[in-house]
């Protein structure tokens, strides 16, 4: 399995619009995902994964309680590309005061998973 250069990511994660499946942990420890619209913030090799989520639902209730994250991010389309992201950062969760109740979630993420499968 070949992996990813870092602006091999960047292009793939900013080609057209993509969901991310962000992975979170419920209170009882089973997992949640859920698909997600996302940006990115910054550039190739140091970026921000930024999304929003609203502070009440199982995902950002999950987030407040543990800031461990894992997203995915494929092309369902041959060769079935995709980049696995995974994360935690203490104080990532801000608010957003614009919309009361929505939350801003921002992951500097130090290591993502380069990972690209062809058939």
């Amino acid at each position: 399995m070949p992996g990813m250069s870092e602006q091999e990511i960047w292009d793939f994660l900013t080609e057209g619009t993509r969901t991310a499946h962000v992975a979170t942990t419920r209170s009882d420890g089973r997992p949640h995902v859920k698909p997600v619209w996302f940006v990115l913030d910054g550039r190739p090799g140091g970026f921000q994964f930024l999304f929003t989520t609203y502070a009440e639902s199982v995902k950002g209730r999950g987030l407040r309680r543990n800031t461990q994250v894992a997203a995915s991010v494929d092309d369902p389309a041959p060769p079935y590309s995709f980049v696995m992201i995974e994360g935690a950062r203490p104080g990532c969760i801000r608010s957003a005061t614009a919309y009361p109740g929505l939350i801003l979630i921002v992951y500097l993420f130090q290591q993502v998973d380069r990972l690209q499968t062809r058939l």
